[in-house]
């Protein structure tokens, strides 16, 4: 596989995880809600899961853009940073991220990855 594509894949996984975190962390909000007025103390134990969710798609969005407009430097650490929230969202029972998380850190972890970042000036 080329380097160049290794990116475009390392992009895809990162839209497709902001997506289907954003959507988990929208369910477990309602959860949360739902748990805060049906039992009282519920709501609070699981109000901590949608803030996981959502700062884990926030995150990968951001790889997202920086991997396709190719204009800030410091794109490696926060590929790394996100793969690990990714991985945290095992938590939330999103398995789909948990699993791209890992892939992205595999990825990134070649050192021609790290080089085809350096030679497009994000690393």
């Amino acid at each position: 596989m080329q380097y160049n594509n290794q990116l475009n894949v390392l992009k895809m996984l990162f839209l497709i995880s902001g997506i289907l975190n954003l959507i988990t962390a929208v369910v477990w909000l309602f959860n949360t809600i739902l748990g805060a007025v049906a039992f009282c103390g519920l709501g609070c134990m699981i109000g901590v899961l949608p803030i996981i969710s959502t700062i884990s798609c926030v995150l990968d969005f951001m790889v997202y853009n920086r991997l396709k407009n190719n204009n800030k430097t410091g794109t490696y650490s926060l590929i790394k940073f996100a793969s690990i929230f990714d991985i945290i969202a095992i938590m939330t029972l999103n398995i789909t991220s948990t699993v791209f998380g890992i892939t992205a850190l595999v990825m990134i972890s070649k050192p021609e990855v790290k080089q085809e970042l350096v030679n497009r000036g994000i690393y």
